[in-house]
């Protein structure tokens, strides 16, 4: 498949998936995913917008968050339709993240073995301790709350543990970096996530060992690809291990504005 025909394919298929903890509707325009938690925020996909009714599918969506209270995240792929979807969104208040790559590695290509040992050990997370080093690391990098999130892996691993796989690296008993994996059924698709490494154990080979784990355990698991958004810092690092690059996505945030 090429790089237009992996994006459709994955679409598709995560149009026909659940979410544990959230209401996700397959709308006939974008993909919408409304959290159960009332602290968390919104999201909306794989937007292709009918032609001359774009701006009122866009203004759809703001009145759907505004009726409930909160913020939400509309994240643009350049696949997208329209072509000028980050424009719009931007007019109308949207503020973006840096941008992101949409990659995908195929798994027929097998996992290189580690090149050297990294110092770190990695841990299967799958309780509460550990859900809390992976929050405080997101909080350490971020400098702000990542508390919701926490709550949102716990409430995975208890609705749906074979969906998700949490992995931490570990330094003198140290939580120093972590990661998650997704694996939705049906699909061909995982998904890894959220690699991070504290900057002062960066260079060592730790998000290198996060990243191996997961694509391993997927290929046990026997899916033909692996998919992520990868930030600038890791791309070089993803297509050395044979990642390619799909397109490029911005995540883009609207405040919370009530109805």
């Amino acid at each position: 498949m090429n790089s237009a025909e992996i994006f459709a394919v994955f679409a598709q298929e995560t149009r026909a998936q659940r979410c544990p903890g959230s209401l996700v509707e397959p709308l006939p325009h974008v993909l919408r995913s409304t959290p159960e938690r009332t602290d968390a925020e919104g999201t909306i996909t794989f937007a292709d917008l009918p032609p001359g009714r774009e701006d009122e599918v866009i203004d759809e969506q703001i009145a759907h968050f505004a009726r409930a209270g909160r913020s939400f995240e509309w994240k643009v792929y350049a696949l997208d339709r329209p072509s000028d979807l980050y424009d719009r969104l931007a007019r109308r208040g949207f503020v973006s993240g840096p941008v992101e790559i949409f990659m995908a590695y195929a798994l027929a290509h097998g996992v290189a073995a580690a090149d050297r040992d990294c110092g770190a050990e990695i841990r299967r997370i799958d309780d509460e301790r550990g859900v809390r080093d992976l929050v405080a690391i997101q909080e350490l990098l971020h400098g702000r709350p990542f508390g919701w999130w926490g709550a949102e892996l716990l409430t995975a691993l208890a609705q749906a543990p074979a969906s998700i796989s949490l992995y931490g690296a570990y330094v003198d008993g140290k939580a120093v970096g972590g990661a998650r994996a997704t694996f939705p059924e049906p699909g061909q698709f995982a998904g890894i996530y959220g690699g991070s490494v504290l900057p002062e154990y960066r260079g060592r080979g730790i998000y290198s060992a996060l990243l191996r784990q997961r694509l391993q355990e997927a290929q046990a698991r026997g899916y033909p690809f692996v998919i992520v958004d990868a930030a600038p810092m890791s791309r070089p690092i993803l297509e050395r291990k044979g990642f390619t690059p799909i397109c490029e996505t911005w995540p883009m945030r609207l405040p919370v504005r009530v109805a």
